[in-house]
């Protein structure tokens, strides 16, 4: 066979099972619509001629012979990258579609494949040559300008009708320490727990403990101990003055279940404040009482 009309190529390009057959010298008497990839692309031309075309899910294969001539065009303006830019004859993008041309006239034939993709193609003014297939013709944008900095000024009026121009001058709002914004938030905290509270709400020993109310613990602790009551312990040595640690576990808001040496250390700086011995940092009845009814 050696012509094939343009509805047998066609249905080549449809389906591409039907593809996988080389066509010998097929002619495109016009365009044909073909999908890769998800996009839409018009594969032809008027007199394009290639030996066959297979098409897969992200590419297509062309088969060019001697005086073989393809057109693909992408009203999507999707990027076109060609595997062998020494066919590519034209390569432009604009604002209405990004095309390409391929021309061969070698001695053998040669199978070249193009792969479109989503992104779409930079504008390139339309240029050709055999040299820009591979990239759709991208160019980088040249960058904008940075606009100069303007300086307000504002008219006011004197008492002695005298008028002054003021350059504006913007003056930084107050900045707010963080420790501040944190104990207005404690604060704020502690109040609604308590007005839960208030309200018939259960809270936990460690919730009791910070809002400075009973903590209600009810067994003793010691070094290796773990629990919700060792964490409600902390956070009453945190927030009465015996910080468990000043950064990292344990320290106030970062409180943890498990007794260790910095819970028993700052546990022992309570007791010996308040008399209690032997102050070595366990959580005995003594120190139980004494905390229960703080």
């Amino acid at each position: 066979m050696k012509k094939l009309l343009a509805s047998a190529a066609t249905l080549a390009l449809i389906f591409p099972s039907l593809a996988l057959a080389a066509f010998n010298d097929a002619t495109l008497d016009s365009n044909v619509s073909l999908t890769v990839n998800s996009i839409s692309l018009a594969v032809g031309g008027s007199g394009a001629t290639v030996e066959s075309i297979i098409v897969d899910s992200s590419s297509f294969n062309v088969t060019m012979l001697s005086g073989s001539v393809l057109e693909v065009t992408s009203a999507a303006r999707a990027t076109l990258s060609v595997s062998d830019s020494s066919v590519v004859s034209v390569n432009e993008c604009n604002s209405t579609q990004s095309r390409i041309k391929l021309t061969y006239s070698g001695s053998t034939s040669k199978t070249v494949t193009i792969s479109p993709t989503s992104t779409e193609c930079s504008s390139s003014g339309g240029g050709s040559g055999g040299g820009g297939g591979g990239g759709g013709g991208s160019v980088s944008p040249s960058p904008s300008p940075t606009p100069a900095p303007v300086t307000a000024t504002t008219t006011v009026s004197v008492a002695t009708t005298t008028k002054a121009v003021v350059t504006a001058v913007s003056t930084p709002a107050p900045v707010v320490s963080q420790s501040s914004e944190v104990l207005a938030l404690v604060a704020q905290l502690k109040s609604l727990i308590k007005l839960f509270q208030a309200l018939g709400g259960a809270i936990t020993p460690q919730m009791a403990a910070f809002v400075g109310g009973s903590a209600s613990f009810s067994r003793d602790l010691k070094a290796g101990s773990t629990g919700d009551d060792v964490k409600g312990l902390q956070v009453f040595l945190n927030t009465h003055g015996y910080a468990v640690a000043s950064s990292g576990p344990g320290s106030p808001g970062n409180e943890t279940s498990r007794f260790g040496a910095a819970t028993r250390a700052a546990l022992a700086k309570f007791q010996k404040a308040n008399g209690i011995t032997p102050a070595v940092g366990n959580f005995g009845p003594k120190t139980r009482a004494l905390v229960n009814g703080m």
